[in-house]
């Protein structure tokens, strides 16, 4: 095996497309959801809300647009859009953010700026037409383009106990193409003179569900942002299992529970169905996650560490840790790091450098287990595929 790629995130799926891509022999090895499958749809290069607010349609957004390279990917995904301009969404909550991308499900506003949207007013537990039309309409990217956002009754044309489904079980219902089909004759039927229909994250837990909806209406029909566990996440999960299979991958599924030197390069052990294997490549791309995901742990003071509380990768590896370009062990206090004086966003500052070592040979990382890097879509896209394209390049040499 060329490269060995450990996560099967964002980071991990872009690090072994752009491997295959060059002619390396790929394994990805994953054994659960990460935060990547935790995804609201929204795709961002940097955190939203640090970034300019949503500008009127038409105007350029800074980081909005790919490279070449990053196009190509998410072309291939086929799950998400990311154009040139900026794309600008709602949250459940009636939040309205920009957003450098998005995926193919949720409704982008940007478009529709000064037109007239639709909320669809649906008789569920987590979903409040009203309240969310209300925040809508005081943001400022609304009232400054004069859209108008109303509510609107729809039948989800759907079947006895979908109100008391979450938001995951009530999309994957909408996997079934009758489904979907019965929902398009409701927005036919309740359009009237609107423009766009915003609803729920309820468009399928597949990819394309959307767009199969979208055929034949006149009007913009598309979702607010998933919560967390929503169906953005199932879809990313389904366009990478598709894109992985038909790019020749070898996805392993189990947990990676060390990296170690090895004569032709490094060895990955692997658990896999209660059973231990090991797998020897040249090149290795950790794509593990970060604090969230599981793919870095907090440490507990012990006598024989003599550190207090600090922080180590989820696997063993010869990595070496930061927080705030300082080693994982220079701890902020007796007690180990101070998280009360550091704050919560040194969980998602923590990680390991990348390339993991001065040797030539060093291991790589992408994503979030990165130090002092952000953790957003985009990014991950970006450095998954440099890891992927470095580690296909050295095994090649």
């Amino acid at each position: 095996m060329s490269v060995i790629v450990i996560g099967g995130g964002i980071a991990g799926t872009a690090a072994a497309w752009a491997a295959r891509r060059r002619g390396a022999a790929v394994a990805l090895v994953h054994d659960r959801a990460g935060a990547s499958e935790l995804m609201c749809g929204a795709l961002d290069r940097e955190p939203w809300h640090e970034a300019p607010g949503p500008s009127l349609a038409g105007d350029r957004s800074p980081g909005a647009g790919l490279a070449p390279l990053e196009a190509a990917f998410v072309a291939a995904l086929g799950a998400w859009h990311v154009g040139p301009r900026q794309a600008v969404v709602v949250t459940g909550a009636g939040i309205v953010r920009p957003a450098a991308g998005r995926d193919h499900a949720l409704l982008d506003l940007a478009p529709l700026a000064g037109r007239r949207i639709a909320v669809a007013d649906v008789a569920r537990g987590d979903w409040d037409a009203r309240a969310l039309a209300a925040v809508a309409r005081s943001s400022e990217w609304v009232r400054s383009t004069k859209t108008e956002i109303g509510i609107v009754e729809l039948d989800l044309a759907g079947a006895a106990g979908d109100a008391d489904l979450g938001a995951w079980e009530l999309a994957r219902r909408f996997d079934e193409p009758a489904r979907v089909e019965r929902l398009r004759e409701a927005f036919a039927r309740a359009s009237g003179a609107w423009d766009a229909w915003l609803v729920g994250p309820w468009l399928g837990t597949a990819s394309g569900v959307a767009t199969r909806l979208r055929e034949g209406l006149e009007v913009a029909v598309g979702e607010s942002v998933s919560p967390v566990g929503g169906p953005a996440g199932a879809r990313f999960a389904h366009a990478r299992d598709e894109l992985l299979a038909a790019e020749g991958v070898e996805v392993v599924r189990g947990a990676a529970l060390e990296v170690t030197r090895a004569s032709a390069g490094w060895a990955v052990r692997v658990r896999a169905e209660r059973r231990e294997e090991s797998h020897v490549c040249a090149r290795v791309v950790l794509a593990v996650g970060g604090v969230g995901a599981g793919g870095i742990v907090l440490t507990s003071p012990s006598e024989e560490r003599g550190v207090g509380v600090g922080f180590e990768l989820g696997l063993r590896a010869p990595v070496r840790m930061e927080l705030d370009g300082r080693e994982r062990d220079a701890a902020s206090s007796l007690f180990g790091i101070d998280l009360a004086a550091r704050g919560l966003g040194a969980l998602e500052r923590v990680g390991i450098v990348s390339p993991c070592g001065p040797e030539v040979d060093a291991l790589l990382a992408a994503g979030d287990v990165v130090a002092g890097r952000p953790r957003t879509v985009l990014e991950a896209v970006r450095a998954g595929l440099d890891a992927g394209e470095r580690a296909a390049s050295a095994a090649a040499a």
